[in-house]
């Protein structure tokens, strides 16, 4: 009897600890990285306004080089959006849409990942001399569950290494294509192919899903 007394008080501790930490931690989550790369604004923004590029220098499609991609609206700018689907859960599946975009400074991306709500990312460009300072953020409302914002201390430690190795790739690309042209051919770079016939439009996904090869990037 004792025993249980002590587990229901302790159950009871712990439940109170977690809404009162519910209700003290912030209910939006913010995670931010940055980089310098060498090169002008407009060179790097041409990457990052574009989501099909988006795909080279991400640091998930290197995790399942199997990803399916399909792209509709517009190429870049507002209205581009992107949706992938993947069976590896820490790629998993969902959608980014470009929301604003303000030339050589800024683009804002609308993510929905399936089974973890809504999110923002930004992308800001700042001059450096020659070359450009790179913000990428991530923004989301965790809402009012307590549980939800206790888990929102962690967030940095799961979303910023990823950010980190996506910069790095981002610098990578763009300073291995200086003075990329908005409307350049995609430029894959060395390893990375598309399939024959495909043209670089991956758009029709999921009606053309059965045609997996058709919508795969492939990371060789």
């Amino acid at each position: 009897m004792l025993l249980l007394r002590a587990l229901t008080v302790l159950v009871a501790f712990v439940f109170m600890f977690a809404v009162l930490a519910g209700l003290v931690l912030p209910r939006e989550v913010h995670v931010i990285r940055s980089t310098m790369i060498a090169a002008p604004p407009q060179d790097v923004f041409n990457y990052v306004n574009d989501l099909q590029r988006s795909v080279l220098w991400s640091p998930w499609s290197r995790q399942d080089p199997d990803a399916l991609y399909n792209f509709t609206g517009p190429r870049s700018g507002v209205g581009a959006t992107l949706s992938w689907f993947s069976k590896m859960p820490e790629v998993g599946s969902g959608m980014q849409q470009i929301v604003a975009s303000r030339d050589g400074e800024h683009v804002r991306l609308r993510v929905r990942l399936d089974g973890m709500g809504d999110a923002v990312s930004d992308y800001y460009l700042q001059r450096r001399n020659n070359s450009t300072v790179v913000t990428w953020g991530f923004t989301t409302d965790l809402g009012p569950n307590p549980l939800s914002r206790i888990a929102g201390i962690l967030f940095d430690g799961w979303i910023g290494p990823d950010y980190e190795r996506g910069l790095a790739l981002l610098k990578q690309q763009v300073e291995g294509n200086s003075k990329l042209s908005a409307r350049a051919p995609l430029g894959l770079p060395p390893g990375v192919t598309l399939p024959a016939g495909d043209d670089n439009n991956l758009s029709g996904w999921p009606a053309r899903a059965q045609e997996a090869s058709v919508l795969q990037v492939r990371l060789q």
